[in-house]
């Protein structure tokens, strides 16, 4: 597993969430 710093990874995984979410309801 990568590791990336708080603020970069934070929104990063937010955005990845929602588009699987998106795609997955879709």
């Amino acid at each position: 597993m990568y590791h990336f710093p708080g603020p970069f990874f934070l929104p990063t995984f937010k955005i990845v969430l929602f588009m699987s979410i998106f795609f997955k309801t879709k």
